[in-house]
């Protein structure tokens, strides 16, 4: 039991990556590129501006999916090693010190809640999402890791309007706009440099309420815009325009308050672009058919970030009509993931790699992750 609740605590306890976008699994896929994506329910979270061209009305009832890598395993067989052996370290096998010294770990769990109305070019969704990363880093004596975390409880509003003919586009063209708000909770917990001595001391005093977590709200807003013409779709995004900041609280286990000035974490506003290609049918409908190019640049106004970590390239297609093909590069490295689109019930499954560190190839943390959409 003891060992159960240590997982069961330890999971909404480590993140060494800040997440400010929900990238749905879907778009995952495609490399992560959907800011001109017109077609999808999980654009809401890409592209405001999909409000405005929504052709059919679409109901949220639930998902529910996660993911992980598979470090975890290694993770626990060190833990439950430590737990017999009275927390010795001297007792590791080398095997389990190789496993440490690498480690990289991730988890993450999407749902259950994913509830709202897309139509009448406005969307509401109230949704959670839970995350974890947790990055091994060398030192001389002993390797320390970076373990961190989030667990988002989040509501997104948003409208879109379609913007006057302008006199210089082709007269087939449209330009649509949309503004979407966006409240987050989240409860957060960090460990910047956490040894392997110092972990079984931390899980003690987390348990006996001597450390605890932090957790605050933000409101915040994006600004996108959506150029179609023919085959092609242009897209512009404005994230956190006025600003997102959160003022933290901290908490013991129990829920009660240790500081209510614990910090304040600001996202500035970034800019990002995008661009996809309808190609349409290949072989046939049925065998290849409605295939789409996707080329997206994020955060372009941040010159200190790899240029490789900002780009998003992606294709899919489909076969039969409900089984989706798709694959991109996500931060220059390739992902793959297939889709099934049935009445009621959407299937994502989507494999990717996430880049820890700076460049890519310095951290890379491979990721296998599944979403079970209801939607009607």
């Amino acid at each position: 039991m003891k060992r159960f609740l240590f997982f069961l605590f330890l999971f909404p306890l480590a993140w060494a990556t800040e997440w400010k976008l929900r990238i749905p699994t879907d778009i995952l896929a495609t490399g992560g590129a959907g800011i001109a994506a017109d077609d999808k329910t999980g654009l809401l979270f890409m592209n405001p501006a999909v409000y405005a061209i929504q052709a059919n009305r679409h109901f949220l009832l639930g998902s529910l999916g996660g993911g992980a890598n598979f470090s975890l395993f290694d993770l626990y067989q060190v833990y439950n090693h430590l737990a017999t052996n009275n927390n010795d370290i001297a007792t590791l096998t080398p095997d389990m010190w190789r496993s440490l010294a690498s480690l990289g770990l991730y988890t993450s769990l999407i749902g259950p809640l994913y509830l709202g109305y897309m139509g009448d070019r406005i969307g509401i969704v109230l949704f959670n999402d839970f995350r974890i990363f947790v990055r091994q880093k060398a030192s001389p004596i002993l390797p320390y890791f970076e373990w961190k975390s989030y667990l988002d409880i989040g509501l997104q509003m948003g409208v879109g309007f379609s913007l006057p003919d302008v006199s210089f586009l082709p007269r087939q063209s449209r330009l649509y706009g949309g503004l979407s708000v966006k409240l987050i909770n989240r409860f957060q917990y960090t460990d910047d440099r956490l040894s392997i001595l110092e972990l079984m001391d931390k899980v003690n005093s987390l348990f006996s309420f001597q450390s605890g977590f932090l957790m605050g709200q933000a409101l915040g807003s994006d600004l996108g815009l959506l150029y179609k013409q023919d085959k092609w779709r242009v897209g512009l995004v404005i994230r956190d325009w006025f600003t997102t900041s959160f003022q933290w609280v901290a908490y013991d286990a129990r829920f009660q308050v240790i500081s209510n000035n614990a910090g304040i974490t600001t996202w500035w506003p970034s800019v990002d672009v995008g661009i996809s290609y309808h190609l349409g049918n290949i072989l046939s409908r049925y065998l290849l058919g409605n295939i789409i190019l996707y080329a997206d640049l994020v955060n372009i106004t941040d010159w200190r970030e790899n240029g490789w970590l900002k780009t998003r390239f992606g294709i899919e297609g489909r076969i039969l009509e409900f089984i989706i093909a798709r694959a991109g590069l996500y931060k220059g490295y390739p992902t793959l993931g297939v889709g099934l689109d049935l009445p009621l019930l959407k299937i994502h499954i989507t494999y990717y790699t996430e880049e820890l560190g700076t460049v890519p190839g310095a951290a890379p943390l491979p990721i296998l992750t599944a979403e079970t959409q209801l939607i009607f």
